[in-house]
């Protein structure tokens, strides 16, 4: 169950704009083209059954990075994912982690992966409709 800031329902309030849009940008277009039934692909608020965790080799170091991977090779995997809207504050104190160069190289690491797997499975799912029409 993934908590999502941008389904129905939920919403993020606070933090660098830019950090948002971007966020925003790539997490609703990996759902329209991959349809990874979530909108969220970044929040780490979420709940995995200890099956889908022991069958998964995680590659990433951390942050937001493996929660994307986390997702991404569930869904490959054919595990339910479901999702809840949840409200995001950004840190009333503290300082951020957020290093926007080391983010987005990461991000987009993962981003071009979901995308490329999405794009193949649909590949090979139209060439088999093809091979069975025959």
């Amino acid at each position: 169950m993934v908590a999502s800031r941008y389904c129905e329902g939920g919403r993020k309030i606070g933090g660098p704009y830019i950090k948002y849009l971007l966020s925003l940008a790539a997490n609703l277009s990996l759902h329209k083209i991959t349809k990874i039934p979530t909108h969220d692909m970044t929040n780490a608020f979420i709940l995995y059954r200890k099956e889908v965790l022991d069958n998964i080799d995680i590659r990433s170091s951390g942050g937001f990075e493996v929660t994307m991977e986390l997702i991404a090779k569930a869904y490959i995997l054919g595990y339910r994912i479901t999702e809840i809207p949840t409200t995001n504050r950004d840190r009333a104190a503290g300082k951020s982690n957020f290093r926007l160069f080391k983010w987005i190289r990461n991000y987009l690491y993962w981003y071009f992966y979901i995308l490329i797997y999405s794009v193949v499975r649909r590949i090979n799912a139209h060439y088999l409709q093809d091979t069975r029409k025959k």
